[in-house]
């Protein structure tokens, strides 16, 4: 999260650390490596923001073969606004996309349990002290978004590109009075 863990071109240009004495240094892993509970599952673990972060979930469930995606976050600096409430509508996504449970712990904001097409199946109180058990399915099915990944948004967004690149040269030109039309 730039400012928060990371300066942004703070390696590049260290003067930029003093204007924020409280950014973290931190840096991203080299790999997505889900725990594995014999017996149980294998969860992906999502670090705070990495839960917004498609392509690391996709990592976990793609490559370390994840069962259940697991976000344990710190909304508390959001306080009471609805920024918690948009980090869980952006998580959400990451159940969908990868057809695994997700399940979101935070100290202080929506803690909830996300099914695979993305319904909220239990969701509990914002400040307030709560628990609740929920059973989840370990998942192994492989969805296209896991498989392939991006490529086919790209196709879609090349495709419209073309669409209408191609739509804007191919208009009636007789529609269109010629330049000695208009000198006329």
């Amino acid at each position: 999260m730039p400012f928060g863990e990371f300066m942004p071109l703070g390696s590049i240009f260290p003067v930029l650390k003093s204007f924020s004495p409280q950014t973290g240094d931190f840096q991203a892993g080299a790999a997505v490596n889900p725990l594995d509970v014999p017996g149980v599952a294998r969860f992906a673990p999502l670090n705070c923001y990495e839960d917004l972060r498609a392509a690391i979930a996709r990592r976990a469930v793609h490559d370390g073969r994840a069962q259940i995606l697991f976000a344990v976050a710190n909304d508390g600096w959001f306080g009471d606004t609805m920024a918690p409430v948009q980090h869980e509508a952006l998580a959400l996504w990451r159940a969908i996309e990868n057809r695994r449970f997700l399940v979101r712990v935070t100290n202080t904001g929506v803690t909830d349990v996300i099914d695979p097409a993305g319904r909220v199946l239990l969701r509990l109180p914002v400040f307030q002290p709560a628990s609740a058990v929920v059973h989840v399915a370990p998942l192994d099915v492989a969805s296209p978004y896991s498989r392939f990944g991006d490529w086919f948004g790209w196709l879609v967004t090349a495709a419209a590109l073309w669409a209408l690149w191609s739509s804007a040269g191919s208009r009636d030109r007789s529609a269109r009075p010629s330049l000695l039309e208009l000198r006329a």
